[in-house]
């Protein structure tokens, strides 16, 4: 589930009238304050207080190298990343209350109709 999907969940499951593109306009990514209290205004979640939050912010900044640096890594940084996005992915189905994906979670317009 992608942040950008994950706020368009909660905001239908708090309005089924919502156009959620307008709202959430750019790809939020929690390394920003708005995004943040986005989420903290529709589940009163604080990620950065979750027990994964540092190794999220450990693979962000990787993954930022390696995509914009040319970083390498090896075998063990690179399962510290999965385990991280694994860990924020399980933190998101919590929040939207399901144990796994639907197809509105994995479609690319946000605007679609939760299942």
């Amino acid at each position: 589930m992608r942040i950008r999907s994950l706020f368009a969940r909660l905001l239908r499951d708090h309005d089924a009238g919502l156009v959620t593109d307008r709202l959430v306009r750019r790809s939020p990514t929690l390394q920003d304050d708005q995004s943040r209290e986005l989420l903290y205004l529709l589940t009163g979640a604080r990620v950065q207080e979750e027990p994964w939050w540092p190794t999220y912010v450990a693979h962000y900044r990787r993954r930022n190298e390696i995509v914009h640096g040319g970083l390498e890594i090896d075998r063990e940084e690179a399962y510290a990343s999965l385990e991280a996005a694994v860990n924020m992915h399980a933190f998101f189905l919590a929040l939207v209350g399901t144990p796994h994906l639907d197809d509105a979670d994995l479609e690319d317009d946000d605007t679609a109709t939760a299942g």
